[in-house]
């Protein structure tokens, strides 16, 4: 961990040579003008290149600017937490009220985003009833694996058995107290807005008296992070625009619902592709051309290529004709 200090002389500098925090940040390259002001009230540390650079952009020495070294305080990354919570069927707002430790900072601990100080780390293991050494502690952010994926499920049947049931007085907010799932979850997956793991899937068919398969899942798979290797794989793959979608729903009297139900496309998806905002794959469109009883020409289908843009750890998708 890289020492930091505290600029005691930087906002008497600024004074003398009556430089605004923009100023400096135009002097500095464009740091950002928030990061100088922090720096300046002494809300955030800098590195010891960045007092030299702050001692360069405004020509003095770097005794001026008075640095304090600030010795960072040790924190650990909980390499091990999320695979224990899991182990002990215990969730992260569960684990939250056991240890009077805020939600959000919890789930930046499991999610690996920040370390946790060693009083948090004690309290957590108390809380967990393990040793410490069982947390996985380590100093230095550990790298996360890029292809990890979770198996999801599109639940297709969900809606028609949830109508069949609440005839016989079975609501959602029932079922949801009876699965352990939440309802609003229940809901989206219902509508095929939202897909659901195996343990959520399967809590939902034993709640409902029937067996897995009943439910119609068509498996998904949600990448957890982004994936150098499915990004190359996606952007690779051909997108059509099915021109004669619309029409063939609207001659027919197709519901959304139903040909979202029988071709195994989500609801939300199948709405884009009905009004071409959307691309679908070629196995979406040739699962839609099947479910209408047609050929993958009859859709209209006209290619065209998806452009990805990265930026930092960001994907901005747009869609070419």
């Amino acid at each position: 961990m890289k020492p930091c200090y505290k600029i005691l002389g930087l906002d008497r500098v600024l004074k003398e040579k009556n430089l605004s925090n923009k100023q400096l940040d135009r002097l500095l390259g464009g740091w950002s003008v928030s990061r100088v002001a922090h720096i300046r009230s002494g809300r955030d540390r800098a590195t010891l290149e960045e007092v030299r650079a702050i001692a360069e952009a405004l020509g003095v020495e770097l005794e001026e600017l008075r640095p304090v070294k600030i010795e960072p305080k040790a924190s650990f990354f909980l390499a091990n937490l999320p695979f224990l919570l899991k182990n002990k069927g215990i969730s992260g707002r569960k684990l939250a009220e056991l240890t009077d430790i805020p939600s959000g900072t919890i789930f930046h601990y499991i999610g690996l985003r920040h370390g946790a100080p060693l009083f948090r780390v004690e309290q957590i293991a108390i809380a967990l009833g393990v040793d410490i050494s069982a947390l996985g502690l380590v100093t230095e952010k550990p790298v996360k694996e890029l292809k990890r994926k979770i198996k999801k499920y599109l639940l297709s049947k969900l809606f028609f058995l949830l109508k069949e049931r609440s005839k016989k007085g079975l609501t959602v907010s029932q079922l949801s107290k009876l699965s352990g799932v939440r309802a609003s979850r229940i809901a989206a997956a219902s509508f095929q807005k939202m897909i659901l793991s195996f343990e959520e899937s399967q809590s939902i068919a034993k709640a409902l008296g029937i067996s897995f398969e009943e439910l119609g899942p068509v498996e998904k798979e949600k990448v957890n992070w982004f994936d150098a290797d499915a990004f190359q794989e996606r952007r690779n793959k051909g997108f059509f625009k099915l021109n004669k979608l619309a029409d063939l729903m609207n001659n027919r009297k197709i519901t959304l619902l139903w040909l979202a139900t029988s071709a195994g496309v989500s609801f939300n998806r199948l709405k884009g592709l009905k009004t071409a905002t959307v691309r679908a794959t070629r196995e979406e469109a040739e699962a839609i051309a099947k479910a209408l009883g047609i050929s993958f020409d009859e859709l209209g289908p006209v290619e065209g290529r998806r452009a990805y843009f990265r930026r930092e750890t960001y994907c901005v998708l747009d869609c070419l004709i």
